[in-house]
């Protein structure tokens, strides 16, 4: 089956006064309505300050606009020795305004995998990571950090986008991964999240429930 990451248009950065940088980039976040933003817990977890950063602009000149983080709210079961979905690795953030206009999204082609083919690919990905995740790989793929949170999607038969995971870096990968774009990659569930999100009263729309099964 084929899926999409998207480009990190929307990402979270966090007040930081030990450095002569006011602000410090942390992570991508998702765009789930105009008000609210989806990312992973372990990247706002302190009691810092947050902000929402929307990159604007065209692909040459990007320019960033703010909105403050008002209200937060982790995963109820969040456990930061665990990682990925099993771990409940989510959060979501309320913004002060509503989202701004963004850079039209630029999207790269994945193929989503079976568990065992990223077992195969990666000896040192434990089957607790695994957990309900999806496996993907695509030849235009390049992690770094800051990369935890990115979205991936799939295309409807209507043609419209909907959100099926985001990218999670922070599990102990081998070095070959990075430096082999082709390796494939594993992507936090977002429909193993839905009722807690909907629990929240906020709008799910452009999640697909039940869009892949349980060990994907």
């Amino acid at each position: 089956m084929n899926s999409r990451f998207c480009d990190n248009l929307v990402g979270i950065v966090e007040e930081y006064v030990q450095n002569t940088t006011p602000l410090r980039y942390i992570c991508v976040a998702i765009l789930l309505n105009q008000t609210h933003v989806l990312t992973a817990a372990h990247c706002v977890i302190s009691n810092s300050t947050y902000h929402v950063r929307y990159k604007s602009g065209n692909v040459s000149v990007s320019t960033y606009d703010y909105n403050e983080v008002t209200d937060k709210w982790i995963h109820p079961n969040y456990n930061e020795n665990i990682l990925g979905c099993k771990g409940n690795d989510v959060a979501i953030l309320k913004q002060t305004e509503n989202a701004t206009q963004l850079s039209n999204p630029e999207f790269i082609p994945v193929t989503v995998h079976d568990t065992a083919t990223c077992k195969r690919a990666e000896e040192n990905v434990n089957e607790t990571y695994m957990h309900d995740n999806i496996c993907a790989s695509g030849n235009n793929i390049s992690l770094k950090e800051g990369d935890t949170g990115s979205p991936a999607y799939v295309f409807n038969n209507d043609g419209k986008i909907i959100l099926i995971g985001f990218l999670y870096c922070e599990v102990q990968l081998s070095e070959a991964i990075f430096a082999n774009s082709t390796y494939p990659v594993a992507i936090t569930n977002i429909s193993t999240f839905i009722a807690w999100i909907q629990y929240l009263s906020i709008d799910t729309t452009i999640i697909e429930s039940s869009q892949f099964a349980s060990g994907y």
